[in-house]
């Protein structure tokens, strides 16, 4: 009785040191992954390699569905005599200067305005920047005495964008209340308010700038570009894409978890059934080293897509981001616990058996 008694102590110290030097491998295995230097590498490289190629890939995509749905542009056929005559341009090639709102806060106001520039061979010297409207209407009575034509830049937003149109002494406001960063759309509609200005909006003036103004896109390509629009701006697209980056680092810190927690956790877990303890300490360590590397890389990966400036993480809520990939991150995590415990499971098992 006394040396079965003794058999007993001497398993459950044997069970406690195994339990002290698990917990201790545990957590310097959890200091070692943050302090090595190749994991810290790899922790911060892969956020940022991965939203370099999203940035990128946003990007191309952008340009190559602008191009389809362009299309391309009908010969303009030559215009009657008479009018002629009346229009001396129809498009911004040749305008002394075009006049925008300054308003640098914009995300969309830069691309606009590059475009604009490269369309109509314009000099970024050909842009002044004023501050409000009163300041634009002071600027060109002050500089621009002679027959011209500005373009006064004002709220450009995801929405609509609108327009003060001056040619000569007269001025025009307009809004593009659809695809107003769609550029043939833009130019169309400036185009259509410097003859409606010139023309005083006959009918014969309409009827011209049906017929000879940049190609509209058709319905379809409208509707097509509408949806990729919106598809870029929308929430799903959003949590979408960087739910996706983040199911690629939760994939790495599942493997690197599971490298960590199977090395003694067999072992550990038999020798703790064995002599009655339980074993909630040992699954407590593993969700306490999951939840440390997931609030790690949320963090980082918050921060780099800031950093980067891309518009899915500085046009979203950083808490709603960070709740989000909390929780993604957190289901992804159990599933890779479970396949860790059913794997552990199956050497625990055969381990008993074979006892």
């Amino acid at each position: 009785m006394l040396n079965n008694q003794r058999r007993n102590d001497s398993l459950r110290q044997s069970a406690r040191k195994d339990v002290g030097q698990f917990f201790a491998l545990f957590y310097k295995n959890i200091l070692l992954s943050l302090v090595n230097w190749k994991t810290t590498l790899v922790i911060l490289l892969a956020p940022l390699l991965l939203l370099v190629v999203l940035k990128v890939g946003v990007a191309v995509l952008s340009q190559s569905v602008g191009k389809i749905l362009s299309g391309s542009e009908e010969v303009r056929s030559p215009p009657p005599a008479k009018l002629v005559e009346k229009i001396p341009r129809c498009t911004l090639k040749g305008c002394k200067s075009i006049v925008y709102n300054n308003d640098r806060k914009n995300p969309y106001i830069d691309s606009i305005i590059t475009t604009v520039l490269q369309l109509n061979d314009l000099k970024e010297d050909d842009f002044v920047a004023v501050g409000s409207l009163e300041e634009l209407d002071a600027y060109i009575k002050e500089h621009y005495s002679e027959p011209t034509a500005v373009i006064g830049f004002k709220n450009i937003t995801a929405v609509a964008t609108e327009y003060s149109v001056y040619f000569n002494d007269a001025k025009d406001t307009l809004q593009v209340r659809r695809f107003p960063n769609y550029i043939p759309n833009i130019q169309q509609s400036i185009d259509n308010a410097i003859i409606h200005l010139e023309l005083n909006a006959s009918g014969k003036a309409q009827n011209y700038m049906q017929a000879q103004t940049r190609k509209a896109p058709t319905l379809k390509e409208e509707n097509g570009f509408a949806i990729f629009e919106k598809f870029l701006t929308s929430t799903i697209y959003t949590m979408g894409t960087t739910v996706s980056i983040f199911i690629a680092l939760s994939f790495f810190w599942t493997v690197h978890i599971f490298n960590v927690c199977t090395e003694k956790s067999n072992n550990l877990r038999f020798i703790m059934s064995m002599n009655g303890m339980k074993s909630y300490l040992y699954h407590s360590s593993w969700i306490l080293h999951a939840e440390i590397l997931l609030i790690i890389t949320v963090l980082i990966l918050v921060a780099s897509g800031s950093a980067l400036k891309i518009p899915i993480f500085s046009n979203t809520n950083p808490t709603i981001l960070m709740v989000t990939y909390f929780v993604v991150g957190n289901v992804l995590l159990s599933q890779g616990y479970i396949v860790i415990s059913l794997c552990s499971g199956v050497k625990i098992s055969s381990k008993s058996t074979h006892e």
